[in-house]
């Protein structure tokens, strides 16, 4: 589906650049409209839409991997105790295939994320995404972090690790600021921030070096909570019950 409005929106701007390109209609009523659709229908939307669903399906299976290699660990515990004890493991437990299952679902992981990766390296690599005219031009960048992020743990010693860096600094050049991310990504120097003196707003977030990009609490939180879902990290929940004072 993705591929089909891909082909339909460069069929279009195609079409859109040649009326625009015409001198006869320079003065034309029609003119802004068409400058309009130009910008809402750009292809490169829907291959982000592309990447971005691959980057998703792809986290799926990477948790699935997290979680049957947790299991696998677990039967490992278990199994001298049931040997000792002349007990047979369940095989709910430790099914026969489980080997196979982690193998599956790192190999669906590596696929969808890698498919990922190369639909944002195209992206990244346009003209109009490396000078920041696209609006989703962070948006992008911040996605492809995450992958190459996720990526890296699939496949360590294969460069991800210093291609997140790399898009993780052209992202602070170009003025976004984002909280601290984990300390293999970080690439800035941070440095605690004391409480603040009563009658102002205390906060206990970190702060940036005199050479980095300043970090506020709201800005780009979605990167934080993408990072920590490529290490197979949950999401924290939205409305977390407060514990109760002690009485």
């Amino acid at each position: 589906a993705y591929d089909e409005a891909d082909n339909a929106a460069k069929k279009l701007m195609t079409e859109l650049s040649e009326k625009l390109r015409d001198e006869k209609n320079k003065d034309t009523p029609s003119r802004i409209a068409w400058q309009r659709i130009e910008r809402l229908y750009n292809p490169i939307a829907y291959r982000l839409g592309k990447a971005r669903s691959q980057q998703l399906r792809g986290q799926l299976f990477f948790q699935e991997k997290t979680l049957l290699k947790a299991q696998q660990n677990l039967v490992a515990a278990l199994q001298p105790l049931f040997q000792r004890a002349g007990l047979t493991m369940p095989p709910e437990l430790a099914p026969a295939d489980l080997n196979a299952q982690v193998d599956a679902a790192h190999k669906n992981a590596l696929r969808d994320l890698t498919d990922s990766a190369n639909v944002l390296k195209d992206i990244l690599e346009m003209d109009q995404v490396q000078r920041n005219l696209w609006p989703q031009s962070s948006e992008a960048r911040q996605l492809s972090i995450s992958v190459d992020y996720a990526l890296h743990y699939l496949e360590p010693d294969k460069g991800h690790l210093e291609s997140a860096k790399t898009t993780l600094k052209i992202l602070a050049d170009t003025g976004v600021t984002f909280p601290a991310l984990p300390p293999d990504l970080e690439s800035r120097t941070i440095t605690p921030v004391p409480i603040v003196a009563a009658g102002k707003a205390p906060t206990t977030n970190p702060t940036a070096g005199p050479e980095s990009p300043p970090i506020t609490p709201e800005a780009a939180n979605a990167l934080k909570e993408l990072l920590n879902r490529a290490r197979g990290a949950p999401a924290p929940p939205k409305d977390a019950a407060q514990p109760a004072p002690p009485p």
